[in-house]
């Protein structure tokens, strides 16, 4: 086979170096598409599913960190004006806890037990937070401070430790997504190289 192509005549020679290298810029052409779009598609899928659950989750539990923060204040002993400032507040975070929920109902696909988990925990503190805003807005601190002890602190607690693990398991499939993206570009690398081997080989 060496010999016949040494036995081709130089304008042979040249046409097969110039088609050899076509047809590899053609295939680095088409890997480097098809990567683009395979990460882009992956991107999207990083941004819309694992990374906004994996922010939904941390806000929810500093939402809810903030929300008995807040009612401990006030059922702590802050009268006045100021104890409808923490009151509302503790509102807001509800909010923000509430939104999120709604948020992972959305987009939250994978790991139907740890989410079903949340639904459940935070479903389960909703009763001893109303309680506890309704008897601190009638000025009964000496309950609420039993009901903040016994009852919703325990139960936040549960709620945290239930998002944290859905927290890590969001950022798990973010740790999936990274090596998928450094593996396409690898691949990508390699096709360039494999490019450059054969255009210094033919000295073009």
């Amino acid at each position: 086979m060496k010999k016949k192509i040494e036995n081709l005549n130089t304008a042979t020679k040249l046409l097969l170096s110039f088609t050899c290298i076509i047809i590899f810029y053609i295939v680095t052409v088409v890997a480097a598409i098809i990567g683009i779009k395979s990460v882009g598609g992956t991107l999207r899928e990083f941004y819309d599913k694992p990374y906004q659950i994996s922010t939904s989750t941390l806000l929810m539990r500093s939402a809810i960190q903030g929300v008995g923060r807040n009612l401990l204040c006030v059922a702590s002993g802050i009268d006045g004006a100021e104890s409808q400032t923490y009151l509302d507040e503790a509102k807001r975070y509800i909010k923000v806890v509430e939104s999120g929920l709604e948020e992972l109902q959305q987009d939250y696909t994978e790991e139907e037990a740890l989410f079903a988990d949340v639904e459940k925990q935070i479903t389960a503190l909703k009763p001893a937070r109303d309680e506890l805003i309704k008897l601190l807005e009638q000025g009964n601190k000496e309950k609420a401070m039993e009901v903040y002890r016994t009852a919703y602190e325990p139960q936040a607690k549960i709620t945290r430790t239930a998002l944290e693990s859905l927290g890590n398991a969001a950022e798990k499939d973010v740790q999936e997504y990274l090596d998928n993206v450094l593996a396409k570009t690898r691949e990508s690398y390699l096709y360039t190289q494999l490019r450059d081997l054969v255009e210094n080989y033919y000295d073009i």
